[in-house]
């Protein structure tokens, strides 16, 4: 009996570590794949298309679709002859809803940063 009670404590504390390096794990991930609101206000419009790919890290782009989705928050125009990339922010919502940054680039620099919140 006391060998299936000290069976059941180190299974009962191997889950708990279990649980906890996976939620750290989840945790760092999403932190890595979004991007600060300091990062977003370090990168000037002008920049190179590269160093705001550096300053931005592994964070991970999505597109207008994924983005907007079903929302009723239309999409803003694009700039003409520019491509963008979204970018979910670290902040993630605030009180209107979800907090994304757009990156428009036009000929290799930075020419439109914009901040979109999607209700």
């Amino acid at each position: 009996m006391k060998k299936v009670l000290i069976g059941i404590l180190v299974l009962g504390v191997l889950g708990v570590g279990l649980l906890a390096g996976g939620g750290y794990f989840v945790y760092r991930l999403f932190n890595q794949s979004t991007v600060s609101p300091e990062a977003y206000e370090a990168v000037r419009v002008g920049d190179s298309q590269s160093s705001v790919g550096t300053a931005l890290s592994d964070a991970v782009a999505f597109s207008a679709s994924e983005v907007y989705g079903d929302s009723t928050t239309k999409p803003e125009p694009v700039p003409e002859g520019a491509t963008c990339e979204h970018y979910m922010s670290g902040d993630v919502t605030d009180d209107a809803g979800n907090v994304y940054y757009r990156f428009c680039f036009s000929d290799g620099k930075l020419t439109e940063k914009t901040r979109i919140v999607i209700a």
